[in-house]
């Protein structure tokens, strides 16, 4: 049985990473990264040299990146903590460009009826998650009763601790009541989240997807057993059916399932990733 399906919001349930690429982009071009060049143009580089290692990182953590790979540029000139308040400023001012990804809900709908908890698992903060949640559902509050727990930026105050950290998904875990070791599925879009999925739920027997855009072929950039490439919702629901009906077959529920204190779990997975 799935126990717990945990979604990434950005790229994943919602489809705003062209729209964060695009305001990220723009805004370093003020500061000289890229800046003499039509954004097509401009977009392409980032594609090029600047997105595999960036992509799906927190803002200030983005900025840090172009400081040091850009010194001839102003951006080390703007505080992190202002560039991302610009970033955003501009997500909110452009979220009519964010769509949900086809499939989502009525996916997640259809195991959460099936007695598995969801859980939202994010890097951005709270006014945008429930942005999103009022565009998916409606109401904020309904997509509050939808996801069982909402794990975003403002619940994970320590940058170190967020993506590729363990940490978002321990907190799901733990505010879920469930152990990481088994039974669960992980929906994430970038290298930083299945980064951060994987040294969850990798040692256990778990499943993490990856969606990749229609022109990314970088099927081999992670080498783990726990790890697979989906397109579109309908391929990534096919690959969850057969996870469950086949690897989870292996394990039934015990009436233990002990779930180690919190702050435990985190100091055992940095003291294992150590190095």
């Amino acid at each position: 049985m799935i126990r717990a399906i945990h979604v990434d919001k950005d790229g994943t349930f919602s489809l705003s990473e062209p729209r964060n690429k695009r305001v990220i982009e723009d805004l370093a071009a003020e500061e000289g990264v890229y800046s003499d060049m039509d954004s097509d143009t401009r977009h392409a580089l980032w594609r090029k040299n600047l997105w595999g290692m960036c992509e799906g990182r927190a803002e200030q953590a983005i900025h840090s990146i172009l400081a040091q790979k850009f010194p001839e540029s102003t951006i080390s000139k703007v505080k992190p903590s202002d560039f991302e308040l610009a970033c955003k400023t501009l997500y909110n001012e452009r979220h009519h460009e964010v769509t949900i990804r086809d499939g989502m809900i009525d996916a997640l709908r259809f195991y959460k009826d099936k007695g598995a908890l969801l859980a939202m698992v994010t890097s951005s903060d709270r006014k945008s998650t429930d942005m999103d949640l009022e565009m998916a559902f409606g109401k904020v509050s309904t997509g509050e009763d939808f996801f069982d727990v909402i794990i975003t930026s403002d619940d994970v105050p320590n940058p170190l601790d967020r993506k590729p950290s363990p940490v978002p998904f321990l907190k799901s875990c733990h505010a879920l009541n469930l152990s990481a070791e088994w039974g669960h599925v992980a929906l994430e879009d970038s290298p930083t989240g299945s980064d951060s999925a994987i040294s969850c739920f990798g040692q256990g027997n778990n499943l993490v997807v990856r969606f990749l855009e229609e022109d990314n072929n970088s099927m081999n950039e992670h080498d783990h057993d726990r790890l697979v490439h989906a397109y579109t919702m309908e391929e990534a629901s096919k690959i969850i059916k057969t996870f469950n009906e086949s690897r989870l077959s292996e394990r039934r529920l015990n009436d233990n399932d002990p779930v180690a204190p919190f702050n435990d779990t985190v100091a055992s997975h940095r003291q294992n990733n150590i190095g």
